[in-house]
């Protein structure tokens, strides 16, 4: 943003190389890398780079009737308290204040600036909340509110997803039949340390078929080396002492590397397990194969269950974020009704698909052939959807005939509207026209957000001709 800034007060000529782009690469590679990182602040983030590139977009347009010297400079003084705030960690009151003299100049000049103007404020908004600080003033923000709007409190997301529409829901009923019958097996085969089967399940059997592929295969194969490396270094040397110091040494192994090599640890793991019953008195070559027939078992069945039925979350994350975006639109229009019951279970229908998008978004992340242009708009998607929750929940304070007055009721309309269409594009329907989001009623900064919100998801949706030419 220090760089924006920069570039809005100079600049550069037609021959010069485009600016920023390194960085907004840079930026987006750290947040929607490999890091798997949730919360208010990653998501604030995530709006500021998008707010970054249309501000970009911006500056570089030909147009010099709204590039003046005035509103450039406030302009840049504006993308300067937002560099500022994000990297003191503090509250963006300052750039708030350098906002509201850009908007009252543009005003007065009688320019039209929506184009800066929106982004801009969406920048300021959200550096609020971004990094460390960030997130605490966010949670204390949540604090703040009634325990039924908060959308982080425990008991609420769990009573929400206590139903099979939760991917949540439908994971857990998975796990415990899977493991009800893994001790069945165990007990019929009579295994020795049977518990090893079940024990085995509940670690390789994850939400989404990339985990579980990875686990199994690793937990396999792992096993399958940790035994023969047993097996050779126990007829290397039959002494006690000797046990007790290769003992210690896969201890030390296991720890190690199990948060950077998970096949490596579970040999490790594997060879401890069986040295230790074997100082215990029990046969290392009856542990060594129990332990690998629990082991083989359990991966074979966490795998075959996804081989029988397998489903990629690359065809399911747009039909989620349509499912979530059109919960929204109903709670919006259940924000413009009198009916407290209707609203209350519009609220936790919405919760429940926001919880079912995440769950889909973060078993995307780790599915092999999905492309990283799709995670990424998906990303923006959930992002800008709960910008606009937010928002909508925020409306929820207000008292109930206030909301339903003619006025704000037809207004929430349209909002649920537009949000619908964003759902039905998002279904494959690629001849909907978006509707712009309607105009804000005086200055009534909620609806600002609302609207500012329904914009920016509309942007990600179907982006702009002019953005699309200016791309790089």
């Amino acid at each position: 943003y220090r760089e924006l800034a920069q570039l809005t007060r100079q600049r550069p000529g037609d021959d010069d190389a485009p600016p920023l782009s390194e960085r907004l690469l840079d930026a987006q590679t750290m947040l929607l890398g490999g890091y798997d990182v949730r919360g208010r602040a990653s998501e604030a983030l995530l709006v500021l780079l998008d707010a970054a590139e249309q501000l970009r977009l911006h500056v570089l347009a030909p147009d010099d009737a709204v590039h003046t010297p005035a509103l450039s400079h406030d302009t840049a003084a504006v993308l300067d308290a937002i560099a500022a705030a994000l990297q003191t960690g503090t509250p963006s009151s300052a750039a708030a204040d350098a906002l509201q003299r850009l908007q009252q100049q543009s005003a007065a000049a009688g320019m039209a600036q929506a184009a800066v103007l929106a982004p801009l404020a969406r920048a300021v908004r959200n550096a609020n909340w971004a990094g460390s600080a960030g997130e605490l003033r966010a949670a204390a923000d949540e604090r703040s509110l009634p325990p039924a709007l908060r959308g982080d409190s425990p008991w609420v997301q769990l009573r929400a997803n206590l139903n099979m529409k939760s991917a949540a829901f439908r994971h857990a009923l998975r796990m415990g039949v899977a493991l009800a019958l893994g001790v069945a097996v165990e007990r019929y085969l009579g295994l020795a340390h049977g518990y090893w089967l079940p024990m085995t399940l509940a670690i390789v059997l994850r939400a989404d078929f990339a985990a579980t592929l990875s686990f199994g295969v690793q937990r396999a194969l792992g096993t399958v080396l940790g035994l023969l490396l047993t097996t050779l270094l126990l007829n290397l040397s039959s002494s006690t002492l000797a046990a007790i110091l290769l003992l210690g040494i896969l201890a030390f192994l296991f720890r190690w590397l199990g948060n950077s090599n998970y096949l490596l640890a579970v040999a490790a793991l594997t060879g401890a397990v069986v040295i230790l019953l074997a100082l215990a008195g029990e046969s290392a070559a009856q542990s060594m194969h129990d332990r690998l027939i629990a082991t083989l078992l359990a991966c074979g069945a966490a795998l075959g269950g996804y081989l029988l039925w397998p489903t990629w979350e690359r065809t399911r994350i747009q039909p989620a974020l349509a499912a979530m975006l059109r919960a929204y639109a109903d709670y919006l229009e259940a924000l413009a009704g009198a009916d407290a019951r209707q609203l209350a279970h519009m609220r936790a229908a919405s919760r429940l698909a926001r919880v079912n998008a995440l769950a889909s978004l973060e078993r995307l992340r780790g599915e092999p052939f999905a492309t990283a242009e799709l995670r990424m708009r998906a990303e923006r998607v959930f992002a800008h959807a709960n910008r606009l929750v937010r928002s909508a929940m925020s409306l929820e304070l207000l008292p109930a005939e206030r909301r339903a007055a003619p006025a704000a009721a037809a207004w929430l309309r349209q909002c649920a509207e537009g949000v619908n269409a964003c759902a039905r594009h998002l279904d494959g329907a690629r001849d909907v026209a978006l509707p712009p989001p309607p105009d804000v009623p005086g200055e009534r900064l909620i609806l600002q957000r609302l609207a500012d919100a329904l914009r920016a998801l509309q942007d990600v949706l179907q982006p702009a001709p002019a953005a699309n030419a200016g791309a790089d």
